[in-house]
């Protein structure tokens, strides 16, 4: 039954579905203006936690700590792929059991002390009389190091500090890297899933480019306030996620139009389930009405039962 209703929610779409982009930004009752821009939010928050920033540059910001530049490679290319593929396979044991709304919660707020604990060490323990790298003008991009500095001739932080990088990326990698793709797919309709997902993603790559040419900049002019920036970012990102997306684990795409509709829902809490169809809604009504219909007889009939007792 479900699978039919799938399949003529498909058939309706494809016959009477409007070819424009511009349908992206209607209202209605459908409410794709919001619906988008969450999803382009989504994009662009995943860009402000810094994971790109970290990736791009890791082998220079780990070569500013101390560590040798073969070393700061094979570190900065090995151990982060290693760590950010490991850290995505336990992803499917969870994915579909816990709440999107809290996985991103939490993972933002884990990614945001790592941020601001990095920023500390480094600091901390630095040489104050000279930097390990600078940002020459002339230099090519990938010559390009992050303004950064030394840590004293002390390996104890410098370990510290990669070890805090592997856990912001793990956090990532379990929480913004899987959910930042599916739930822009989770709340589009059949009607502009396609549309909304190509620009979506066009975004993405967009807010990278950004974020990615903006970061030598930050590392040049306030070298580890740059992690600052980036802890606070993840920071407000929790509670943009608390503020503005809906719970959408284990929805049906007729539960999320309810959801986008601005409809008054019984039930909120992110396991509660709505009727998918009209019938169903009106049938569910109607067992509501049932109870209280006999809830009200029986106080009636006690309360005559009262009156002749006396």
């Amino acid at each position: 039954m479900e699978c039919t209703s799938i399949e003529q929610d498909v058939a309706f779409d494809a016959k009477f579905a409007s070819k424009g982009y511009w349908t992206l930004l209607e209202k209605g009752i459908e409410n794709n203006r919001r619906r988008t821009l969450l999803g382009i939010g989504i994009h662009a928050l995943t860009q402000l936690t810094g994971i790109n920033v970290l990736l791009f540059y890791l082998p220079h910001i780990l070569q500013s700590t101390g560590i040798t530049e073969v070393n700061s490679e094979l570190l900065g290319n090995g151990v982060s792929g290693m760590v950010n593929m490991l850290a995505t396979i336990p992803v499917f044991s969870f994915i579909d059991k816990c709440d999107r709304r809290r996985i991103l919660i939490r993972g933002s707020l884990v990614m945001g002390v790592c941020m601001m604990a990095i920023a500390v060490m480094i600091s901390v323990f630095h040489d104050s009389d000279h930097d390990a790298l600078g940002i020459d003008d002339n230099d090519t991009p990938n010559k390009l190091a992050p303004r950064m500095v030394d840590f004293i001739g002390d390996d104890g932080p410098t370990f510290a500090v990669l070890a805090l990088l592997c856990l912001f990326i793990t956090c990532f990698a379990l929480s913004w890297g899987p959910l930042g793709w599916i739930y822009p797919a989770e709340i589009y309709p059949q009607l502009i899933r396609a549309k909304a997902m190509g620009l979506t993603t066009a975004a993405s790559y967009c807010f990278n480019v950004t974020i990615s040419q903006i970061a030598p900049v930050l590392f040049r002019t306030i070298s580890w306030g740059t992690y600052v920036v980036f802890g606070c970012f993840c920071l407000l990102i929790a509670w943009i996620v608390h503020s503005f997306y809906p719970e959408t684990r284990g929805r049906s795409l007729e539960e999320i139009h309810l959801i986008f509709s601005n409809a008054i829902l019984m039930n909120e809490c992110a396991d509660a389930h709505h009727p998918s169809t009209a019938a169903e809604a009106l049938e569910h009504l109607e067992i509501i009405d049932g109870k209280h219909h006999r809830q009200n007889e029986y106080k009636q009939h006690s309360g005559k039962l009262q009156d002749a007792s006396a």
